[in-house]
């Protein structure tokens, strides 16, 4: 699972809360690893009555007008960008009031190398759950009356790391120090307080493998720990530390 909290949700001590998520890898439903496969996705938000509550990733306005829309509104706003995630509509509500936290241990993501595509999984050096800046929102069917909950995983320019592994576009997810991730949910906080909080995380604290292409297959079994081997190319360059 992947567990969810926001700024209305519990902000106790973040060491006992990492104890409860050691394993957690990934968010997909019946599964324990995420590499974010669309759709669906769910994670938990975590409140004062310890309840679950299921959410989709890619957010979907409140103010969106029918189905059609909000599944095309979803497939645009998997990721919100750090540089303009207050001036698009879609983003700019959420991001004011709505942060969550995404919590993992660790992320996959391709390097594109000689019309190759090489899969990495990216992790903190310590193996320890982090968070990712994160935003939410949810949104009422008009026609059904069902509300859905959804959110976003908002990226930053690339570290020294990241940019050889995702060496495309050069983009990363927002990691958040633990001293920052209270501050990432609390209120009040103004425009320039929380693009201050969204930078690029310091690779001296990441460390990244490739695995198996077959993570890229659809419908390939992501529970399955051998996801997570290490796996030799022999045309693949090492990163460079």
């Amino acid at each position: 699972m992947l567990l969810f909290f926001d700024q209305c949700g519990l902000q106790n001590n973040r060491n006992s809360v990492r104890s409860q998520i050691c394993s957690i890898r990934v968010v997909s439903p019946g599964t324990q690893r995420l590499c974010f496969h669309f759709p669906p996705d769910a994670c938990y938000q975590q409140r004062k009555s310890d309840t679950g509550c299921s959410y989709e990733l890619g957010v979907n306005p409140y103010w969106t007008k029918d189905n059609e829309t909000a599944q095309r509104i979803k497939q645009l706003a998997l990721n919100a960008r750090s540089e303009t995630i207050f001036e698009r509509p879609m983003f700019r509500q959420s991001i004011l009031s709505k942060r969550c936290l995404v919590v993992v241990d660790g992320f996959f993501e391709w390097r594109h190398l000689n019309n190759q595509s090489y899969p990495y999984y990216i992790r903190l050096t310590n193996h320890q759950p982090f968070a990712l800046a994160g935003i939410w929102d949810k949104w009422q069917n008009h026609d059904t009356g069902i509300e859905s909950r959804t959110f976003s995983v908002i990226t930053t320019e690339a570290n020294p790391l990241m940019a050889q592994i995702h060496n495309t576009k050069k983009r990363m997810p927002a990691i958040l120090p633990m001293d920052n991730e209270k501050k990432w949910i609390g209120n009040n906080l103004k425009k320039t307080d929380i693009e201050s909080l969204l930078k690029p995380y310091n690779d001296g604290e990441m460390e990244a493998y490739p695995v198996d292409r077959s993570i890229s297959k659809l419908g390939f079994n992501t529970s399955d720990p051998n996801v997570l081997i290490k796996k030799e190319y022999k045309d693949l360059p090492e990163l460079i530390c």
